[in-house]
Order: C-alpha cells, then sequence, then structure tokens
C-alpha cells in the first residue's frame, strides 16, 4: 500500500512540476531512476531483524522514484501522436510494460528460488552441533518446549533440531530476497546509463 500510495502522490507532483516547465523530462527521469536505484539497494539490505516500519520507510523511494519517471516517460512516448496513431501508442506502451514486467517477475522468481539453495547450503555449512552457540539455543529451545508446553523429554531433541532447522530456512529465504532486489538494482544502474544519454534537444517537440 505504502509503495503504491508513494507513486500515486509523487506522479502528481512531477505531473504539475512538468506542465509548469519547473522539471524537464530527462531530469524527472534521472531524478526517478536514481530513486529507484537507491529504493532497491535499501530493500536488498532488508533482514529478519527489521519492524514493519523500517521496512516501509525501506519501501517508500522505490515507489516514489516510479512516480517520477513514469509520467515523464508516458508523455515523451505518447506526447507526438494524435488519433489513431496516439491509441496504438497506448497499446503498445501498456503492451511492453506488461511484458517487461512478466519478464522481469520471471527472472527475479528463478533468482529467489535458486539462490535459497545456495544460502540454506552455506548456513548449514556454518552451524555445527556441536560449537557452544548452537548447543546453548537448542536447550533454549528445550526448555521452553518443556516448561511452556508440557513437551514430552523423548520429543525435545526433535522438536528443537526442527526449530532451528526452520530458522534456517527462513534466513535462506530471506538472503534470496536480497539477491533479487540486487538485481533490480544492476537493473536501474543499467537503465540510467540510456537515460543520462537523452539529448535535451530531441525532447523539444514533446515538450512544446
Amino acid at each position: 500500500f505504502f509503495p503504491a500510495a508513494a507513486t500515486g502522490i509523487v506522479s502528481l507532483i512531477a505531473g504539475f512540476l512538468l506542465d509548469r516547465k519547473i522539471l524537464n523530462y530527462k531530469s524527472s527521469i534521472v531524478i526517478g531512476v536514481l530513486m529507484f536505484i537507491f529504493g532497491t539497494y535499501l530493500q536488498s539490505r532488508l533482514d529478519l531483524d527489521m519492524g514493519k516500519t523500517q521496512i516501509v520507510l525501506f519501501l517508500l523511494p522505490w515507489g516514489a522514484g516510479m512516480g517520477f519517471f513514469f509520467p515523464a516517460l508516458s508523455q515523451i512516448s505518447l506526447g507526438n501522436f494524435q488519433g489513431e496513431l496516439l491509441r496504438h501508442a497506448s497499446a503498445l506502451q501498456n503492451l511492453l510494460r506488461l511484458v517487461g514486467g512478466s519478464v522481469g517477475t520471471a527472472i527475479s522468481t528463478y533468482i529467489l528460488v535458486s539462490s535459497q539453495s545456495v544460502h540454506l547450503v552455506r548456513i548449514g555449512e556454518k552451524i555445527s552441533p556441536y560449537s557452544p552457540q548452537v548447543v546453548n539455543i537448542l536447550q533454549k529451545i528445550k526448555q521452553f518446549f518443556y516448561y511452556s508446553r508440557s513437551t514430552p523429554e523423548v520429543l525435545l531433541d526433535g522438536k528443537a533440531k526442527a526449530i532451528l532447522i526452520s530458522l534456517a530456512q527462513k534466513f535462506s529465504y530471506w538472503h534470496s530476497f536480497g539477491d533479487a532486489f540486487f538485481f533490480a538494482t544492476i537493473c536501474g544502474v543499467l537503465t540510467l546509463i540510456p537515460t543520462l544519454l537523452i539529448d535535451n534537444k530531441t525532447l523539444g517537440g514533446v515538450e512544446s
């Protein structure tokens, strides 16, 4: 909800600034892409220790960045068309947006799924059942189940190990989310390169 709200509010502000010539199209796109890159980088740093408020704050730059570049991109792509050509151009723009979103979602999902097993193996390599930290954690879990859940002693060891494995899986899944957002950050950086090469003179007809 909050990133979408940020996109809507910033889109209105960016549209107003573009109409009043306070902001040109190239600047709006560059600002939006930079904010998008910053937002995706922040999301790649999320972890399980963060609270809801901090997570929401990390998502806001991502949504605000899209609010900056969507109005300018729409105006640039549709501003020079009228009548039947405008309808065709609008349909083509929506199609390309859907295709791009589908491809990006597919790649991100692949990264999310494939990297999870890699992170789980790495976490498993670092966990030794004989280390004092692991023994201490297992002992605390056993005490919790024994005193708070009245679990029979024969089941304590299995439940404690199951909880530890579940935590390792959650951490590996969270790290895979970071990989997916890091991929989005790289895509944002690659998008910034052609954006910086846009010549304001070529946009003169659109802006007029």
